[in-house]
C-alpha cells in the first residue's frame, strides 16, 4: 500500500494531524530516471521496472542545498517533476496522528513555477 502524495501551491491547507510538522527542503537533483540513472542507484528491478514504463525524473530534496541533511528522492512524473527545478525551496509536510514516531510525507508544496510551454 502506497500514499498518496499532495502537489500543492504554497498556502494551500492541509491536514497534519495533531502531532504533524512541515520541514523545509531544497531541490538538489531532477534528472530523467534512465536505465544509467536507475543503475546508478542500485534500484530493484521491480522499480526500474516502473520507472521505465513512462517517462519518470528522479527528483531529490534535502534539507540542507547539495543533498545534504535529511534527503528524500522520490519518482515524479514528467508534469510533477517540472514542478521542482534545481535549488528550488519546498516543504514537506508529515501527517502524524500520534506523538512517538516518525510522520507519514502527505504533500510537497511550492511556489508555482511557470510553464516552459506558451
Amino acid at each position: 500500500m502506497t500514499n498518496k502524495i499532495d502537489f500543492l501551491d504554497a498556502g494551500a491547507e492541509i491536514d497534519l494531524g495533531p502531532h504533524g510538522y512541515t520541514s523545509a527542503m531544497v531541490v538538489y537533483r531532477n534528472e530523467v530516471a534512465d536505465e544509467k540513472a536507475l543503475t546508478d542507484a542500485g534500484v530493484t528491478h521491480a522499480y526500474a521496472e516502473l520507472a521505465l514504463s513512462a517517462p519518470h525524473f528522479f527528483v531529490g530534496f534535502s534539507s540542507d542545498s547539495g543533498g545534504t541533511g535529511a534527503w528524500q528522492v522520490l519518482l515524479l512524473d514528467a508534469d510533477q517533476a517540472a514542478r521542482y527545478p534545481v535549488g528550488a525551496e519546498t516543504e514537506f509536510h508529515f501527517r502524524k496522528t500520534r506523538e512517538i514516531g516518525f510522520g507519514t510525507l502527505v504533500a510537497i508544496t511550492s511556489d508555482p513555477v511557470p510553464s516552459l510551454v506558451p
